[in-house]
């Protein structure tokens, strides 16, 4: 038999795909539960409502996305570079595949709700750390010419010029061409745009 977190993680899963497929307006706590082969008695035992359901929903994505970009920050075998430019790449793809936390990231009538601006908060504020862990990396490995005291606004800076590119990527829901404008990001960041020759 199973126990309680199980049986709220196989709610989370389904309610994953049926967000996933109906959006977050039109999906009911009644599709929810049906598509869980569940009773709706069940579904509310352990959320309040549709936007505590998705909320658990987005948690979990974020937490996918962050365990895989935990893994390429503490992979030994990369060095700083390495780590900078793949970060920034699966971030990107990672939005592109968790649906949910996409549409939270693009969606206008989400950010009515407070848990979606509170959960875009901790996110930002832990995508600054991660940045600055691997800024520390660069730094001691002598990769990243920063001096101690800019290393987290350059952090900060960096997250902001990432963030910049999503209001025209989730605004015209456009992914294609998008590593590539992320490289030309990372050729500014890790070359900038002086000629050193002169």
């Amino acid at each position: 038999m199973a126990n309680k977190d199980e049986i709220r993680d196989e709610l989370v899963q389904t309610a994953r795909s049926v967000f996933a497929r109906y959006g977050f307006r039109k999906t009911t706590m009644e599709d929810i539960a049906q598509a869980a082969g569940k009773g709706k008695s069940t579904l509310y035992y352990y959320f309040k409502n549709k936007e505590e359901v998705f909320r658990a929903v987005v948690e979990y994505e974020g937490n996918l996305l962050k365990n895989e970009l935990l893994d390429v920050i503490n992979d030994p075998k990369r060095d700083a570079r390495q780590i900078l430019h793949d970060y920034v790449i699966i971030r990107w793809k990672g939005f592109d595949k968790l649906v949910n936390l996409y549409e939270t990231m693009k969606k206008d009538f989400l950010n009515n709700y407070e848990f979606i601006q509170k959960y875009r908060r901790v996110y930002d504020d832990l995508e600054v750390k991660f940045m600055d862990v691997i800024l520390q990396k660069g730094i001691a490995d002598g990769q990243f010419k920063i001096a101690e005291e800019d290393r987290e606004a350059v952090a900060f800076t960096i997250v902001l010029a990432m963030k910049a590119l999503e209001i025209p990527v989730f605004a015209e829901n456009k992914f294609d061409n998008l590593e590539t404008r992320l490289n030309a990001l990372l050729n500014v960041l890790f070359y900038g745009i002086v000629n050193h020759r002169n």
